[in-house]
This record gives C-alpha cells, sequence and structure tokens, in this order.
C-alpha cells in the first residue's frame, strides 16, 4: 500500500471524525422541536372535558401503542392532574404505566416506580426558595453574599448574582459537567464544598441572556440550606414532600426507594444496556427521584394553590408569583419564571421543564390557565416518547393544530431593519464551556444557519421563509415561528427562537469559529504533519538524512489526533462526570512532548528548512489546541 494512500487514508479519517460529530446534531439543531405534524391530531377528541378521564386514558393507550416500540423506549409512566381553582384543594388525578423497570426480571411499571426524573427536579429548588420568599427570610433581587457570608468563591465573581439571576438561569455562568458525580454515596462531596471546588467562569454579567446553568440551581439551593439551616433534601423532605404526599420520593437513594426503582438503560449498536447509577455532588438541580403517582400529587398541590394532600406548600400567591414571568430576551419570545421554562400556545401561558440524565428522561408541563398539568417519564435516556408526547398531547388537548395558520401577504411589504446578509450566518448556543478541556464540547454542539432567502424578503432556515414583521425580527407565516435578533450599534449580536423548547440565546459567530472552518484547518494541520513525515522518511532513504527527530515530533502529532478522534467517538459521557477520563491525560501530553522533542532539536542542531517544515504543524497544533483548553491538563 502507498505512502499516498496511506496518508488520503488518515487525512479521511480525521475529516470524517470532524465532520460526523458536529454534524450529527446538525438535524436536531436546527429543526424547530415541534417541526412534525402529528397524523393522530384530526381523529382526537378534545380533551377539555377532564372529567372524563376515559378519554385521556384512551389517547394515551393509543400513543404507547403507536409510539413505544419504534421509539425503543424500555418503560415509562405518565401522570395527569387537573385542579378545580387556584383557592381550592380539589382535584383529578390519573396514572397510565407501561413497559417494564428492569428487562431481565420483566417487572411492570406502575404508579409507584421510581424514576430519576434529572433537571425538572429544578422546579423543587424554585419551591424552596418560594417559600423562603414567604416568610421574607431572602429576598430576590438581594446579592446572594448576604445568605453565603461563609461561603468564599463568591469573592472571586466578576458580577454580585441574585436569587432571581439563579432561577432563570441569567447568572452569567459558563457551563461545566467534569467530576461533578461519584460512584457511590461515600465518595460524594457536600454541597458546599463541591461548589467551591467547581465555581464556572462567569462569561456575561448577570440579567442579559439565559445561559442554562446547573451550578447556578445549584447554588440557590444551597442558599436555602444556609437560611433553613438543614441539608437541602432533609428540607425539601420536610418542607415540601411531606406535606404534599409524595411518600416514594426524595433526593437519596434510599433502600425504600432502591426497590422501587426503575433500571436506566441506552439503546446502543442495536440493544439495550444498563447505565450505572451516579451520586450527583450538587445533587439538587438533577437528582431527585420520584414515580407518577407522587408527581401527580405534586402537580395537583400547585394547581391547588399550593395546598398538598397532607399540609399547605405554598400560598396561591406564590404559586402565581412562581408561574410569572421573570425574564425574557424579549417580549415576543417565550422566557423563564422562576425555575419554570415557558412556552405559549393558543393564547395559553405554559410552563415546562425537561430533564435527562443517563438512562432516564422527563417531562413535566403545567397549564395554568386551564387548571392542569402533566408529567412523563421514562427509563430510556434515547426515547424521543416523552419529548413528542409534550406536544402531542397539548395538540390533544387543545382540539386544534399545534401550528396555528397565519395571513402571508401581510408580511410581504416590510422591509428588514438591516441589510439581509448582516443577520446571516451561523450562531452557537450559548450554553457552553470556556475556561476548561470542555470547551472542546463546542465541536459537537449546534450550530444553527441563517442565511438570505432566495426571494430576497426575508431569511431562510431549515428551508422556512422568515419574514420581517418589526425591527429585528422574523416570522415564519405559515407556523408562526419567530426568529428575535439581539442588535447592538447596529451588529447582530444574538439569535433567539421559540420554537417550544428551552430558552437559550444563540451567539453569531465569526467566520473563523465557524464548526466547518475549524474542521478545515484541523485537516491542514493533520495533512501537514503526515506530508512532514513521508518526506523526511524519503530524505532518509534518499539521502541518508537523520530525520529521526522530525519524524518523531510529527509522528506523535498523527497518533494523537487519530486518538483523540477516537477516544471522543467512543467516550461515555459519564465517565466526565465521574472524572474518569485518565486516557486523555495521558493523550493531552503527547503534542507538548512533540514540541519540546522539536525545539531542544533544533537548538542542539544547525538551522534546516526540513526542521522549519516540521515545526510548522507542531505549533499549528499547539496553537489550534490551546483555543479548547486542551493545552496542558485544564479540567476545572
Amino acid at each position: 500500500m502507498s505512502q499516498e494512500f496511506n496518508m488520503f487514508r488518515y487525512y479521511l479519517f480525521i475529516v470524517v471524525f470532524c465532520w460526523g460529530v458536529t454534524l450529527s446534531q446538525e438535524t436536531q439543531a436546527q429543526t424547530p422541536t415541534n417541526a412534525k405534524a402529528n397524523p393522530q391530531t384530526n381523529e382526537l377528541h378534545a380533551l377539555h372535558d377532564t372529567k372524563d378521564l376515559q378519554k385521556i386514558r384512551a389517547f394515551i393507550d393509543e400513543y404507547n401503542a403507536e409510539h413505544a416500540e419504534e421509539s425503543h423506549t424500555v418503560g415509562w409512566t405518565f401522570a395527569f392532574a387537573q385542579g378545580g381553582t387556584l383557592n381550592k384543594k380539589q382535584s383529578t388525578k390519573q396514572v397510565q404505566s407501561f413497559g417494564v423497570r428492569d428487562v431481565n426480571t420483566r417487572e411492570a411499571i406502575n404508579g409507584n416506580t421510581v424514576f430519576r426524573i434529572a433537571s425538572v427536579s429544578k422546579v423543587f429548588v424554585s419551591v424552596a426558595v418560594q417559600q423562603l420568599l414567604e416568610q421574607q427570610l431572602v429576598a430576590l433581587d438581594n446579592n446572594i453574599s448576604e445568605y453565603l457570608s461563609d461561603f468564599s468563591p463568591l469573592d472571586d465573581m466578576a458580577f454580585p448574582i441574585t436569587l432571581r439571576n439563579l432561577l432563570t438561569h441569567t447568572a452569567g455562568f459558563e457551563d461545566k459537567f467534569y467530576g461533578d458525580s461519584a460512584r457511590s454515596k461515600d465518595q460524594t462531596q457536600s454541597l458546599d464544598e463541591h461548589l467551591a471546588e467547581a465555581l464556572p467562569k462567569q462569561i456575561h454579567q448577570p440579567g442579559e441572556i439565559i445561559r442554562y446553568s446547573n451550578y447556578g440551581n445549584a447554588l440557590a439551593a444551597l442558599v436555602v440550606e444556609k437560611v433553613s439551616g438543614l441539608a437541602f433534601h432533609q428540607y425539601v423532605q420536610q418542607h415540601i414532600l411531606t406535606p404534599a404526599g409524595m411518600v416514594n420520593s426524595g433526593y437519596i437513594l434510599t433502600e425504600k426507594l432502591k426497590n422501587l426503582m426503575a433500571t436506566g438503560y441506552r439503546h446502543k449498536d442495536g440493544e439495550l444496556q444498563a447505565r450505572p447509577y451516579t451520586w450527583v455532588h450538587r445533587y439538587p438541580p438533577t437528582s431527585m427521584l420520584t414515580t407518577g403517582n407522587d408527581m401527580s400529587r405534586f402537580i395537583a398541590m400547585l394547581l391547588g394553590g399550593g395546598m398538598g394532600e397532607n399540609g399547605r406548600v405554598l400560598n396561591p400567591e406564590s404559586v402565581q408569583q412562581m408561574f410569572s414571568t421573570q425574564f425574557t430576551h424579549d417580549e415576543d419570545i417565550p422566557g423563564m419564571a422562576l425555575g419554570w421554562m415557558e412556552f405559549q400556545r393558543y393564547g395559553n401561558q405554559a410552563l415546562f421543564h425537561d430533564g435527562a440524565t443517563p438512562g432516564f428522561v422527563a417531562e413535566l408541563v403545567i397549564i395554568p390557565e386551564e387548571n392542569a398539568g402533566y408529567f412523563i417519564a421514562a427509563n430510556q435516556k434515547g426515547s424521543g416518547l416523552p419529548g413528542d408526547l409534550r406536544y402531542d398531547f397539548l395538540e390533544a388537548f387543545f382540539d386544534q393544530p399545534f401550528i396555528k395558520k397565519n395571513n402571508t401577504d401581510e408580511f410581504d411589504s416590510l422591509v428588514p431593519e438591516l441589510p439581509l446578509d448582516q443577520y446571516a450566518g451561523k450562531y452557537q448556543n450559548t450554553r457552553r464551556n470556556h475556561s476548561s478541556y470542555e470547551a472542546f464540547a463546542v465541536l459537537m454542539s449546534n450550530e444553527v444557519d441563517i442565511q438570505p432567502s432566495d426571494s430576497g424578503n426575508g431569511l431562510l432556515h431549515w428551508n422556512r421563509e422568515y419574514l420581517p414583521y418589526t425591527p429585528h425580527k422574523f416570522v415564519h407565516a405559515e407556523s408562526g415561528h419567530k426568529l428575535v435578533f439581539k442588535v447592538k450599534n447596529n451588529m447582530v449580536q444574538y439569535l433567539t427562537l421559540d420554537w417550544g423548547g428551552a430558552p437559550r440565546a444563540y451567539k453569531k459567530l465569526d467566520f473563523w469559529q465557524y464548526r466547518n472552518t475549524q474542521t478545515v484547518i484541523l485537516a491542514v494541520i493533520f495533512n501537514l504533519s503526515l506530508l512532514t513525515v513521508i518526506i523526511a522518511l524519503g530524505m532518509k532513504v534518499k539521502k541518508r538524512k537523520r530525520v529521526l527527530t522530525e519524524v518523531t515530533a510529527n509522528a506523535l502529532l498523527v497518533v494523537f489526533f487519530v486518538l483523540l478522534a477516537a477516544w471522543s467517538m467512543t467516550l461515555d459521557t459519564v465517565l466526565i462526570r465521574l472524572a474518569e477520563i485518565d486516557t486523555l491525560k495521558v493523550l493531552l501530553a503527547m503534542p507538548i512532548v512533540a514540541l519540546l522533542i522539536l525545539v531542544m532539536h533544533i537548538i542542539q542542531r544547525k538551522f534546516h528548512w526540513l526542521r522549519l517544515l516540521a515545526m510548522t504543524p507542531v505549533v499549528a497544533a499547539l496553537l489550534w489546541l490551546q483555543q479548547y483548553n486542551l493545552l496542558g491538563w485544564w479540567f476545572y
């Protein structure tokens, strides 16, 4: 096999890796969450009359029959509750369950089967803070340092933050996952200890944009701990779960909950794989364990103005405050309530939170104006059923298509505030890391592509034309979906959307930051390294030159990029959260070793054009790695 073919094969491997991992999420990044139409919708009866819960039961039974198998869902539960009015305790509740909690024992899921609900846990942090607000022990807009006087990491914050910032994800924190979990309870850190060690960098001034942050929500839970004098899991048990009547729920995996718990799975390579249970150090935002029956009680408590089965959890005014808008990027875009995400359909405000963790996925939706809510959980993270059902059930509930129609003609005469080319480009989700090696994950994150439409009247995204309707705002006339741009000094900075998913902001990228651009740069560096090795080996054969150093330095780079690609494509993300990535730590030494070998050799020997050629890809590689914090060992 020729050297030229070998070079092409390695080049192709790297390019396929870079393009594969970056484009694998392209469809998800650019497709509106609710883009697909539900063929069942026109055949369904309205579910407004929930006194007849049989309509809901029939719909969910049919949904399971049609979607569970195709989505490889192992088991799942659906809980629905509807209250009377906000000042009445009465409510109707219904729980349906399907599939098995364990593929080996084949034990069926039921209303008391325990699921991990991941980020849906954040709503319990919100309720806890709301209770302290009722007692006037905290204030939403006070600097949290007033309540965390002994938490010294706050001294290193670039800007002061408030509880309102923390509960609306506007504290400006970067994202971090490395080392946030452990394999056993004995290995876990206390909440304040872990938060002190894992302090993220503040990228934005608080209140500027939404940057979703588990750390920020955990910091709000720490305020609850310090003010109440109780560990957060104890506080929630005593002041939320017990009065709400949630008897099989909690943050701690007790023996009772373990015996009721479903096994979490993932579907990979055509088979189901059980996922390990991990203990999260900053547990409040992500680690609630609960059941369909208990969540129906939780929903009923909220719809009943805060009155639980065993006592009052919140006052009606507190429930209303918690459900009210606290931050939005724009008045036309749903934003954040206190710990809850907003979306609007058919003139009604809906609030939701979703969550995913290894082996589990969950959805919680509250529709205050209908005094209704529902909860969905599955014991398989890859199952799309809960996310699809979040919207499909809304279609059935309101008895009309999820996407409403508008008149296209009313937008045609409007002219955008800026030239369309200034809005065009690629936009990157602001939920990302900046200061540690996790910045590398940006190459595998969502990227939204906006281009001028062929008509020249608007913007094109996912083959849909968005037309201007007010300054810096565009709408897809048929669906009503909007693109809203944040502009400063006539320069586009951010894009926000209203597709019904989590509120978020996307930053406009410069050309050199595009994923495709970075892929080309990486391919050139890799190609140069291979070329240098081939030339050096050729000179050794023909001219008997001693080129061992040049070959070694660049061969190290070639091996490094191949192994980094293989590591990234096969990595189990659980290992990142457990900080069990020794392979990466060894890999990151290779570029530094390559540089040291080459520099020492140049110092000791005379200048030669081959050595200059050999140094070029090494230096380029080091600069490329540095921008993603992969030069050295930046893990915290």
